[in-house]
């Protein structure tokens, strides 16, 4: 899946890096595995309003993960810089 806003530095920065982002949620759930579901991906892939994510940081929190409906990522795009205003 391409980054909707690859001009900003945090989605240059975790570029490549999806599989050790994976890993933390994992770990997060104090399992050593979790199963995703054909029917969940299809599930959250039919949201009506779109699904994606947002990768922000925080110096103080760490990385913080975000789901928002297409409307509020092509805003936050634009104004950040990753697509035209």
């Amino acid at each position: 899946m391409p980054a909707g806003n690859p001009n900003h530095p945090v989605a240059q920065r975790i570029e490549g890096q999806w599989h050790k982002i994976a890993a933390m949620l994992v770990a997060k759930t104090g399992k050593r595995r979790v199963v995703i579901s054909p029917a969940e991906v299809e599930r959250l892939a039919a949201s009506p309003e779109g699904v994606n994510i947002t990768v922000r940081f925080d110096d103080e929190r760490g990385i913080i993960l975000t789901l928002v409906t297409d409307a509020e990522a092509e805003r936050l795009a634009s104004e950040e810089g990753g697509l035209p205003a």
